[in-house]
C-alpha cells in the first residue's frame, strides 16, 4: 500500500509526539522502519532496457505476467533526458542531468559514481552487481565502481564482442542477450544471506537490432503508422522541416526487428522470475522494468530519440514488490529519477549530505501536476538543446543556443492533439495558446532545479 508522503507523513509524526507522547507514525510507515531495523531488506532488481517504445510490451508475456499482474505500471512514464546516458545516469543517481552532469553519451567521464544508488547501496552493506550496459563510450577494461560483480560489454554486440567480466575481458559467441541470462541465473542462485542490489541491462532493442536466430522470423503485432507519420512538418523546428519524407516502409522493419530482440529479454526476465521464485527470494525483491529512453518509428519523418515529443520521452515504466506496491495502473506521472527515490525509501540506504535527489518515492503518495524534460545538444544527431515543461492536458519546448537564447517553441494541445501535429505557436500560427507563458515561467522556474525545488 502507498504511504503518506514522507514530507507530510514526518510532519504528523512530529506533531503526534509533541502533542501526545506516541512513537509511531502510520502502521505502513512504521513496519517499513521497523523492517528497516531489523534488517529485512528487499533485494532490489533494475531491469533497464535500451531505446524500447510504449507500445512494445505486446510481445513480452513475461514481464506482463511478472509486472502487471504482480505490480504497478506507470501508464504515464516518462524518463527526463531522451538519450542514453545521461537516462541511465539519472537512474542510478536520481537527478536531472542539469545535476549529474552526464549532458550527452560522450560524457560518461563525467558521471560521479559516489552519488549514486549502487554507491549507497554497496555502502549500506548490499552486494551490488550488474549485468549488460552501464554507461556510453566506455572501454571493456573499465571496471564499474561500486559494484562488486559485473558483466558489461564492450559497446553493443547481440552475437559475440568482448565484455569484461568482474575484471577479466572475456570474448563471447553466443548471443548477448543468451549470455546475459546464464549470467543473471548464476548471480541469483550463488547469493550469500547479505540483500543484493542487480542492474540487468540489454543492448536490445538498440540498433543494429540483430534477433536471435529461432526469433528471427517470428510474427509481430502489425503496424501501419500514426498519424505523426506524415509529411507535414511546416509547424516543426528547423530539424525536423528538412528530414525526408518518411519510409513507412523502413520503419515497419525497423519495429518487427526491435520487437524480436524483445522477445528473448522477455525470455531473460521469465527466467530471472522463475530463479527467484524457486530460490524464495521474489516476495523480498523490489524490481523496476523501464527503457532509458523511447525512440521514433518514423514520426515527423524521424528515426531515432533527441527530440521532445512523446514517442521520445515515454517509456515502459512497471514496479512490483509483494505485499508492498499496489496492482494494476498508476496514472501519476513517473519518472525515470524517481527509481532512485524509491530504492533509497525501501532499503534504508543513506544518499550523499548535500547531494539531493530529485525524484520522489514511488511508494508514497503525490501527484505531479508538470514534469521537466531536458537535452543538451549532442553531436552525433543534430537536435539542439531544449528543455521543457509536460502536464496532462499540453507540452511547452523552447529550443535554445549555447547563451540560452531560445531560437523556437512549440505547445501542443495533448487533449485535442495525442499525435502533437498541431503546433500553435509556430510561425503564422493565429492560435495563441491560453497557457504558455505559464509554462514559459515554469522552464524558467525549473529548468536548475535541484532536490525538492523540482516538480
Amino acid at each position: 500500500m502507498f504511504r503518506a508522503s514522507s514530507r507530510a507523513s514526518g510532519a504528523l509524526c512530529i506533531a503526534l509526539i509533541v502533542a501526545a507522547g506516541l512513537w509511531a507514525c502510520t502502521p505502513d510507515e512504521g513496519t517499513a522502519r521497523r523492517e528497516r531495523e531489523r534488517g529485512e531488506r528487499p533485494n532490489v532488481l533494475l531491469i533497464v532496457t535500451d531505446d524500447q517504445r510504449i507500445e512494445t510490451l505486446s510481445v513480452m508475456p513475461e514481464v506482463r505476467r511478472w509486472f502487471r499482474r504482480n505490480g504497478t505500471e506507470f501508464t504515464p512514464g516518462f524518463v527526463t533526458t531522451p538519450l542514453c546516458c545521461p537516462s541511465r545516469a539519472s537512474i542510478f543517481t536520481g537527478r536531472y542531468m542539469h545535476n549529474h552532469g552526464v549532458l550527452t553519451n560522450l560524457h560518461s567521464r563525467e558521471f560521479e559514481h559516489r552519488y549514486s544508488m549502487q554507491a549507497y547501496l554497496q555502502d549500506a552493506g548490499y552486494t551490488t552487481a550488474i549485468i549488460g550496459k552501464y554507461l556510453n563510450a566506455l572501454p571493456v577494461t573499465y571496471d564499474p565502481p561500486h559494484f562488486d560483480h559485473y558483466v558489461v560489454p564492450k559497446d553493443w554486440p547481440y552475437e559475440g564482442g568482448d565484455w569484461n567480466v568482474d575484471g577479466q575481458t572475456r570474448s563471447i559467441t553466443t548471443y548477448a542477450t543468451s549470455f546475459m541470462r546464464k549470467k543473471a541465473v548464476d548471480f541469483l542462485t550463488d547469493t550469500g544471506p547479505e540483500p543484493w542490489f542487480l542492474t540487468i541491462a540489454p543492448i536490445a532493442p538498440h540498433g543494429p537490432t540483430i534477433p536471435e536466430p529461432r526469433y528471427a522470423d517470428a510474427d509481430v503485432p502489425p503496424w501501419e503508422g500514426n498519424p505523426s507519420v506524415g509529411d507535414d512538418r511546416s509547424d516543426k523546428p528547423p530539424l525536423i522541416r528538412q528530414l525526408p519524407a518518411a519510409d513507412l516502409e523502413r520503419a515497419k522493419r525497423r519495429r518487427a526487428d526491435q520487437l524480436r530482440t524483445l522477445m528473448s529479454v522477455d525470455d531473460l526476465i521469465g527466467r530471472v522470475h522463475d530463479v527467484l521464485a524457486r530460490t524464495d527470494q521474489l516476495d523480498d525483491t523490489l524490481a523496476f522494468f523501464i527503457s532509458d529512453n523511447g525512440l521514433l518509428w518514423g514520426e515527423f519523418g524521424y528515426g531515432n530519440k533527441t527530440v521532445p515529443y512523446t514517442s521520445s520521452v515515454q517509456v515502459p515504466f512497471l514496479m512490483t514488490w509483494p505485499g508492498h506496491v499496489p496492482t494494476g495502473p498508476d496514472d501519476r506521472m513517473a519518472l525515470n529519477v524517481d527509481i532512485a527515490a524509491t530504492i533509497v525509501d525501501a532499503t534504508g540506504a543513506q544518499p550523499a549530505p548535500g547531494v539531493p535527489l530529485d525524484g520522489r518515492s514511488l511508494l508514497d503518495q503525490w501527484n505531479r501536476d508538470r514534469i521537466l524534460l531536458e537535452y543538451h545538444r549532442y553531436q552525433v544527431f543534430d537536435t539542439p538543446s531544449w528543455r521543457s515543461i509536460r502536464t496532462r492536458t499540453a507540452q511547452y519546448v523552447q529550443y535554445v543556443e549555447g547563451d540560452g537564447n531560445v531560437t523556437f517553441e512549440e505547445y501542443y494541445d495533448l487533449v485535442e492533439d495525442p499525435w502533437q501535429l498541431n503546433n500553435l505557436l509556430a510561425p503564422g500560427s493565429s492560435v495563441h495558446p491560453g497557457g504558455v507563458d505559464r509554462l514559459r515561467r515554469a522552464v524558467e522556474r525549473y529548468k536548475d532545479c535541484r532536490g525538492e525545488a523540482c516538480p
